[in-house]
């Protein structure tokens, strides 16, 4: 019988924003393990935000009150995403790798009923998903990710706060996901220790096992298309 591919733990990274941003399409257009799946989480060399790939830098802009050296564009969509004080991940899963063929939403579940388990069983966090089916469930801007939860996102479960949510952009070339858990409604966690068992319970999950792999790229690498596309100033300036 074949060996299961591994979960491939990439090294924790902080960096510029606008490189977080770009290293995320650089695993996904040049995954240098396409039958495998990359997980990895980095932080943020100053506080910003990130918003959907459809959403307009004006509005982004007058909702938060940021700038363009505050406000960048992800390649997935959703809403405008803080990155104050939060633990973000991305997990990519190459084109090569069975669960590429899942609906994405399979994914979202998967990821986030983890969540809400560690909260719950490791942390003592009393947690749940969210089961509206609307788009918009408790009255704030949809634009706004972390105050309008959809369905499958974590909430508290004693205060109804949303604590994970992510974003998901497939193509021919794999599957990323880029996720938020934000640290305000649940304090008191040890980051270092849910790193680890997400990861595990990451590979569980998946039917192989986690190892961890070194830093695929250079920092001469790029992904000119993020800053051709995705973050122009023509985006910028609308």
């Amino acid at each position: 019988m074949e060996a299961p591919t591994p979960l491939r733990i990439l090294p924790d990274r902080i960096q510029h924003p606008f490189r977080n941003m770009e290293e995320d399409l650089l695993l996904l257009y040049r995954n240098p393990s396409p039958a495998s799946i990359l997980f990895r989480h980095y932080g943020w060399e100053f506080p910003c935000w990130t918003c959907g790939y459809s959403q307009k830098f004006p509005f982004v802009r007058d909702s938060t009150g940021g700038t363009r050296e505050t406000i960048f564009r992800r390649a997935t969509g959703g809403g405008i995403v803080p990155h104050f004080s939060d633990w973000t991940y991305t997990l990519v899963v190459g084109n090569l790798h069975p669960a590429w063929h899942r609906p994405p939403r399979d994914l979202y579940d998967i990821l986030h009923g983890i969540i809400a388990r560690i909260l719950e069983e490791q942390f003592s966090i009393p947690s749940k998903l969210n089961q509206c089916q609307e788009s918009l469930c408790h009255g704030a801007p949809p634009d706004e990710c972390f105050r309008s939860p959809v369905l499958s996102d974590v909430l508290h479960a004693g205060t109804g706060e949303k604590v994970a949510g992510a974003a998901i952009k497939k193509t021919r070339e794999g599957i990323l996901l880029q996720g938020s858990i934000q640290k305000g409604p649940i304090p008191g966690i040890d980051w270092g220790k849910f790193n680890g068992i997400f990861a595990q319970a990451l590979a569980t999950s998946f039917g192989c096992h986690a190892c961890p792999e070194s830093w695929p790229f250079s920092n001469s690498d790029n992904w000119e298309p993020y800053r051709a596309r995705v973050h122009s100033l023509e985006w910028l300036e609308k």
